[in-house]
C-alpha cells in the first residue's frame, strides 16, 4: 500500500463568499476555490443546511480529505459545535453546524473556529520568518476580527470568544 500524503479540507466562511483551500501538512495551498455566499444565504432551508449540502462537492473532489476546517465570522460556542453570533449570516445563529457535517458525513473529522483566530493559528505555524509565541493578529474584509496567540495558541478566554473585537462591518449595506 502506497503512503499518501495527508491533505486537509480549510473553508472560511464570509458574508460574501466561501473560500475553499486544499493544503498539505506544511500549509502549502494545492487548490483554491472561491463561491459566492448568495445561494446559501437565499436557500429555502436555510444557510446551514445549504451549506452542509454544498460542501458534498468538495468532499468528493477531494477524496482523500479526513479533516476540514471552517472558519466563521463571529462567535462560536465553546465547545466549537454551534454558531452563536454570526452578524454577517444571521441565519446560521444557533445553528449546531458541527453536528450537522458529523451526521451528514460520519467519516470526516470537522473543526470550527472564529475566522480571525484560523487565520492567527496559520500564519503562527505557516507564516514567514519565525513569528513571535505572543501577537495579536487582526483581519479586514467584509468585517474586522482579532484574535490574540498567547504562549503559540489562540486566546479564547472562559466563554470561548475572548479578543473578538466586534461586530463591526467595514463595508456599508447596499
Amino acid at each position: 500500500m502506497q503512503n499518501q500524503e495527508e491533505h486537509f479540507l480549510g473553508v472560511d466562511v464570509g458574508g460574501t463568499h466561501l473560500k475553499i483551500g486544499l493544503v498539505d501538512r506544511s500549509g502549502n495551498l494545492l487548490d483554491f476555490e472561491k463561491e459566492n455566499t448568495t445561494p446559501y444565504r437565499d436557500h429555502p432551508e436555510g444557510f446551514g443546511p445549504a451549506f452542509i449540502a454544498g460542501l458534498e462537492k468538495y468532499l468528493l473532489k477531494y477524496p482523500a480529505v479526513k479533516k476540514v476546517g471552517i472558519g466563521l465570522p463571529g462567535m462560536i460556542s465553546k465547545d466549537r459545535t454551534t454558531a452563536i453570533e454570526i452578524p454577517a449570516i444571521p441565519a446560521l445563529n444557533g445553528f449546531d453546524l458541527k453536528g450537522g457535517l458529523e451526521k451528514k458525513f460520519p467519516k470526516h473529522e470537522f473543526y470550527l473556529e472564529n475566522d480571525a483566530a484560523a487565520a492567527a493559528i496559520g500564519e503562527f505555524y505557516f507564516g514567514k520568518d519565525d513569528p513571535a509565541q505572543n501577537f495579536l493578529f487582526i483581519t479586514m474584509g467584509t468585517g474586522i476580527g482579532s484574535a490574540l496567540i498567547l504562549d503559540g495558541e489562540v486566546f479564547k478566554g472562559s466563554r470561548g470568544n475572548a479578543m473578538e473585537m466586534g461586530h463591526m462591518l467595514s463595508k456599508g449595506a447596499a
